[in-house]
């Protein structure tokens, strides 16, 4: 599998806008698949975005063809590179949290990574993308506070949201604890 393959891409244009997935990459080429009809046209101008696990790339590129739900792209130079916006390390977790949502109530998520500055989840309901939510992860954990939720997409069949908290000395303690206590039994392991 080539470098990229599988990775979320945002790809816009000025009137369209879409979260799909890099599904082949070839020679010099992104074969993209969105969930919906892709509403570009051959020799439109676009900036996409690839969410790649090792950091985020944005070029412009231009589509060279387009069939329904797909396009190609023309990828970034060879001298592009990912760059890692993060301001804090991520860590690999498997947490159950509770999401409360002033459209959706109480909604039940599964945590995939957890950092100080936020955290990703996992969820079966949609919502919002800038909408402010509580959060409390693993009740054991007393990890609870609030965020806003940045980023969403659609993977294997499940909403993924990116939250970035709204952080709380409380808040920052409990993080740091629990990624202490995790650090430490990784190191055991």
């Amino acid at each position: 599998m080539s470098m990229y393959e599988g990775a979320n891409i945002l790809v816009s244009s000025t009137n369209y806008s879409n979260m799909g997935q890099i599904y082949f990459e070839q020679g010099e080429l992104f074969d993209v698949v969105f969930p919906s009809s892709a509403n570009l046209n051959i020799g439109d101008p676009v900036t996409a975005t690839v969410y790649h696990q090792n950091g985020i790339l944005t070029f412009q590129s231009t589509v060279i063809g387009t069939l329904e739900e797909r396009i190609l792209l023309i990828k970034p130079s060879k001298g592009a590179r990912l760059s890692n916006r993060r301001e804090h390390r991520r860590y690999q977790v498997e947490l159950t949290a509770t999401v409360k949502t002033p459209t959706k109530g109480i909604v039940k998520a599964t945590v995939k990574d957890l950092s100080l500055g936020g955290v990703l989840f996992e969820s079966d309901k949609y919502m919002e993308e800038g909408q402010e939510i509580d959060v409390m992860i693993d009740e054991k954990q007393n990890i609870t506070g609030r965020g806003i939720i940045r980023r969403v997409q659609l993977k294997d069949g499940v909403f993924q949201f990116g939250i970035e908290f709204l952080r709380t000395e409380e808040l920052q303690r409990n993080i740091e604890e629990y990624l202490k206590r995790y650090e430490e039994s990784q190191s055991l392991s």
